[in-house]
């Protein structure tokens, strides 16, 4: 058993990628593709892409505030230890500092973190589970992506 360093997108099967309509049927991504007897998780990086211009804390990058929102979800074994919702680009903000920039005309972008700056946020044990749920129609997004950064002990 060797350490090895990860960074890796949360997916629903192949697809890493959240901009999907999960209005109807919520849309579960999660840490897969990976085995792992532990994995000592350091960041948490959230990336988006949306055409439009960003005016407001109380939409979601340029589009309205969601409805629903994205959950997310940490747990083990029958015991969920964190847990939170974004609906709002202060909701994201708030846990995922960073600057929402206009990088062109008409796109937004926002490139977080929630990083332990080389220290464990969380550990993860083989038994645990990280899940984004989309709750709301994101097909207006260009990208998102939610990816885990950390020590796995295969």
């Amino acid at each position: 058993m060797g350490q090895i360093y990860r960074r890796t997108a949360l997916r629903n099967g192949p697809n890493p990628f959240l901009n999907v309509d999960g209005s109807v049927t919520p849309q579960v991504y999660s840490l897969t593709g990976i085995t792992f007897q532990s994995f000592d998780v350091r960041a948490i990086q959230v990336y988006i892409e949306c055409a439009g211009r960003f005016r407001s804390l109380d939409e979601f990058m340029a589009l309205p505030a969601l409805t629903n929102g994205l959950l997310l979800e940490v747990s083990s074994i029958n015991e969920t230890f964190a847990s939170t919702t974004f609906r709002t680009n202060r909701d994201l903000s708030l846990i995922f500092p960073a600057q929402f920039n206009e990088v062109v005309t008409n796109k937004v972008l926002f490139n977080g973190a929630f990083d332990g700056k080389g220290q464990s946020i969380f550990k993860l044990d083989k038994n645990a589970e990280v899940h984004v749920t989309v709750r709301d129609d994101l097909t207006d997004l260009d990208a998102m992506l939610v990816i885990l950064e950390g020590t796995v002990i295969e």
